[in-house]
């Protein structure tokens, strides 16, 4: 896993670069005078500067979100001793302090989440624009953290293509073992077997953009309501086969209605939750 002390290590090798680049262009002006030479010196101090802002923003914004990701991982370690310790207790006097302490326990990962999302939108925002600079220079770059262009592999396309043979093939109340075979089926790959659909989202979950998934990706959402009221804390899972389609055990369908169809309240979600790589598997990359 990204930490961040990796992060900072990477972002002051990333400074040394850019100062030994600014270094190089000055060098230049021992065998090169003129406007020429001045145009390219402004170009690329104005590059390095504005670039080094930018960057420097954006991984020190990562690395806090590695940082409030560890403490996420911790808090969850103590809900679920939390949770194990109330389900043994003997006493209404320990179920309830335990039941204290599972609600602060969801209450803080909740704020964990919405802090590191936080950082991670800042750590994609910025721009780096060398239009703006002085010069005729149309070179532009911009940071992102989507899938929108990523071409679908054998492997991706083959989760997709199981997953549509599989659809509507029981499971009933067993989304995410249904999802883990067909992943493992697909891919060859051993599956890491999760209780339950929230449970696999909140450990590999990537996005909760529902624009750009990649064939192949699990697809969240909340669920039904179980009996006793409204909330689900299970939630469901389904696996993107393209063209704004999903398969699950119960069937093919269209991906907004398969969410909107979903009213549970899962763990403060609503319909949509998200998308994310079974096992933590990023099946571009495999």
């Amino acid at each position: 896993m990204e930490t961040a002390g990796k992060v900072s290590s990477d972002l002051d090798n990333l400074k040394q670069a850019m100062e030994k680049y600014q270094n190089e262009i000055h060098n230049l002006s021992s065998v090169w005078q003129g406007p020429s030479y001045d145009n390219l010196t402004n170009i690329g101090e104005s590059f390095a500067n504005e670039g080094d802002e930018i960057i420097s923003k954006e991984m020190t914004a990562f690395a806090e979100a590695c940082t409030l990701y560890e403490q996420y991982e911790l808090v969850k370690e103590s809900l679920r001793k939390a949770e194990q310790n109330y389900n043994n207790a003997t006493t209404d006097h320990k179920k309830n302090e335990y039941s204290n302490n599972i609600s602060n326990y969801k209450q803080e990962l909740e704020r964990l989440k919405n802090e590191i999302n936080r950082e991670l939108e800042i750590a994609s925002s910025g721009t780096i624009d060398a239009t703006s600079f002085s010069g005729n220079v149309s070179t532009s770059y911009e940071s992102t953290n989507t899938y929108s262009s990523t071409e679908t592999n054998e492997k991706m396309q083959n989760v997709a293509d199981i997953a549509a043979q599989r659809a509507g093939g029981g499971y009933d109340n067993m989304c995410e073992a249904w999802a883990e075979k067909t992943w493992e089926k697909a891919t060859g790959i051993d599956r890491e077997l999760q209780p339950d659909a929230y449970t696999a989202w909140e450990k590999y979950g990537v996005s909760t953009d529902k624009d750009n998934i990649p064939k192949g990706a699990m697809v969240y959402a909340s669920g039904w309501p179980t009996e006793g009221g409204n909330n689900n804390p299970y939630g469901h899972v389904a696996i993107y086969i393209g063209d704004g389609k999903v398969a699950d055990q119960g069937g093919v369908q269209d991906l907004d209605d398969w969410a909107s169809k979903q009213k549970a309240n899962c763990h403060g979600h609503q319909g949509y939750i998200g998308w994310g790589w079974q096992n933590g598997v990023d099946l571009t990359k495999v």
